[in-house]
């Protein structure tokens, strides 16, 4: 009776073994084992100073408390659809490329409510979702707002930026990329605003937008998700199961 307990842990440990993670990225113009020329970042920034105007085309993304600036984005990596059985992790990072901030501030990081699913990078404004419909932002009720602060939804990170910041890493929450995958032109995507954001004092952090010209400063989404298992594989596992129970009836008979 004493083979018991090592068969146990044995099998244990061959299913540790069989459980394997990978990752992907996502970067504009950037390709992976899924797709090729990837071109799904959504991104911009709002101005309350300038509040019908769109900045989708500009190559930074800007976060400022003088005259609230908030930068907004989203991703489409639904090339992994029925790649994983689960996502494990995933982060954003945001990599500075104008001048540092004279001064250090927070950068609060919020959830967009599924409410305003439907912004669109060319056309969202601190007042509108959606310009060329005048499409207001709206509450979790679906009610229309007068700008962008009331479509913000759950605070998930605050993240201290410095005047020695050369990036910054966001972690995303696994039910954000689960609903980026299945339906990303639907998803609210991340909010990135500036603690305390009002004021006169100049707090401002320039991050590489999806068009900017350097492909390596682009926003960056990385996925760790564990694999669906290849049928070699999983017939791999099952032989190495069947040649320890071989063994433990072998130690059975001595």
């Amino acid at each position: 009776m004493k083979a018991i307990p090592l068969l146990i842990v044995t099998l244990s440990q061959l299913a540790l073994a069989t459980t394997w993670s990978a990752v992907v990225t996502y970067q504009e113009g950037g390709s992976n084992a899924f797709v090729t020329n990837y071109a799904g970042t959504s991104d911009t920034f709002l101005a309350s100073n300038v509040s019908d105007t769109n900045y989708g085309g500009e190559q930074f993304l800007l976060v400022g408390r003088n005259e609230q600036r908030f930068t907004i984005l989203r991703f489409d990596p639904s090339s992994l659809t029925g790649e994983y059985e689960s996502i494990t992790s995933a982060s954003l990072t945001l990599t500075r490329t104008g001048t540092a901030t004279a001064l250090d501030f927070d950068i609060n990081i919020y959830s967009i409510l599924s409410t305003n699913g439907g912004w669109d990078e060319m056309e969202a404004t601190w007042v509108n979702q959606d310009k060329s419909s005048s499409t207001p932002w709206q509450n979790a009720a679906g009610e229309d707002q007068g700008n962008f602060m009331g479509a913000r939804g759950e605070l998930l990170q605050t993240i201290s930026y410095t005047t020695t910041t050369d990036s910054i890493t966001v972690n995303i929450p696994i039910s954000m990329v689960l609903e980026w995958i299945t339906n990303p032109a639907a998803a609210g995507g991340l909010a990135l605003i500036p603690s305390g954001s009002s004021g006169s004092s100049t707090y401002s952090a320039y991050l590489g937008s999806s068009e900017v010209a350097t492909a390596s400063s682009r926003p960056l989404l990385t996925v760790n998700y564990a694999p669906i298992p290849e049928p070699s594989s999983i017939l791999m596992s099952l032989g190495g199961l069947g040649f320890l129970v071989l063994a433990y009836r072998k130690r059975l008979r001595v």
